[in-house]
């Protein structure tokens, strides 16, 4: 069974990723905020991330290079609205960083469940 790992502070978005991964049969863990995130992250074995960009601790840019400085890691796949930063490139910037897709909100869910097949 994969493990999906969700770090976002929206509540309606984990709520709906949490009810896709368990019609695939995938575990679902989720943070709403940063802490947690990283916490878990370390706790767990974590197949795959999906995070926001907008955290309320700390930029998700932070931490997906906070992630991906650890000897292993999961694919991550990082979330953003274009309406909170209308002139950031987040596409090239999560690559750069390490990210292994990046889909503007709302998020196909089926995109996610593909890159989860892909785990």
């Amino acid at each position: 069974m994969s493990t999906l790992l969700m770090i976002d502070p929206d509540p309606t978005s984990r709520h709906s990723l949490k009810l896709l991964c368990h019609r695939f049969g995938m575990e679902f863990i989720e943070a709403s905020g940063l802490s947690d995130g990283i916490r878990l992250f370390k706790e767990r074995a974590i197949d795959l991330i999906v995070m926001d960009m907008f955290l309320p601790q700390k930029s998700g840019l932070a931490l997906i290079a906070e992630i991906t400085s650890q000897d292993y890691h999961p694919p991550i796949i990082a979330t953003f609205s274009a309406a909170q930063a209308p002139k950031i490139n987040f596409k090239k910037f999560t690559h750069i960083l390490g990210a292994s897709y990046t889909f503007e909100k709302p998020v196909n869910v089926g995109d996610i469940v593909e890159v989860a097949g892909k785990t």
